[in-house]
């Protein structure tokens, strides 16, 4: 079974806009399509980002209670394969908390990073890990989540 990883934004932008891309990447991983890998500091960093005003604002316009969000970060935590996030990568120097992303990933020997940020898109690929666009992953695993 293919191991991805999913950056902060991928999870987030899945919650609030659950049609999108973003949302139905979240949802074949949650209904186990492919494998989840996640380390301790994902989590954290996804209740902080949820912490910030313009996303409470966010979360309110699209009806969106905090409590769906922890509910959703513990079914993430359920189906997840946990990654020791030992490692220290200092690959990303533009913003040092994406690198976490790509530890993960190497730790949880995972196919591929599912990202919308920049940073590690700018990248392409972390020793042999392709990291793609949420649209893209679906060219790589046709899921029926998708539909």
């Amino acid at each position: 079974m293919m191991k991805c990883v999913l950056d902060t934004n991928v999870i987030v932008s899945g919650i609030v806009i659950p049609d999108g891309a973003p949302g139905k990447v979240l949802r074949a991983g949650l209904a186990g399509e492919y494998q989840l890998s996640i380390s301790r500091r994902i989590p954290e960093e996804i209740e902080q980002v949820m912490e910030y005003p313009k996303i409470g604002k966010w979360l309110q316009r699209k009806g969106k209670a905090s409590g769906k969000v922890r509910i959703v970060l513990q079914e993430i935590d359920k189906v997840s394969i946990k990654t020791p996030g030992k490692l220290k990568i200092q690959e990303i120097k533009a913003d040092p908390k994406d690198n976490m992303f790509l530890a993960c990933a190497v730790e949880g020997k995972a196919d591929c990073i599912i990202s919308g940020d920049r940073h590690l898109l700018d990248l392409r690929e972390y020793q042999g890990i392709p990291i793609v666009r949420p649209a893209e992953f679906f060219k790589i695993h046709q899921s029926p989540v998708r539909r």
